[in-house]
């Protein structure tokens, strides 16, 4: 488990967000599957709990946590399928400590965020 990349995805949450979404979450989530405690548990719980943050009357759709390999993969084949190549944009720059990349293309919009 990687416990940096965890504490970086949940940046803001208070110490009883971190127990109560998702450190509960995660270990139920351990104790249905049988097995031990995985990133990929935390990882769901974290999906979950930032879906039940967005507002309800906002139409805000919450990406899954995907592997790099996966999203790049999506982006690509959207890409390769795309009809109207030459009006994809990509917009990149800094934002306080992180480094912003949004790439919109056939009415979909993916943002990658790294830090410095």
């Amino acid at each position: 488990m990687d416990i940096n990349a965890l504490a970086k995805l949940t940046h803001g949450f208070s110490g009883r967000d971190l127990v109560e979404k998702l450190l509960k979450n995660a270990l139920h989530k351990a104790i249905l599957t049988g097995g031990k405690v995985k990133m990929s548990h935390f990882e769901e719980a974290l999906s979950e709990s930032l879906c039940k943050r967005s507002s309800p009357e906002r139409d805000v759709r919450i990406m899954a946590i995907k592997s790099i390999s996966s999203m790049m993969g999506g982006l690509k084949r959207s890409y390769d399928k795309s009809k109207n190549k030459p009006g994809w944009r990509v917009l990149s720059g800094m934002n306080r400590e992180y480094h912003d990349t949004f790439i919109a293309g056939d009415a979909k919009l993916w943002q990658i965020k790294s830090e410095r």
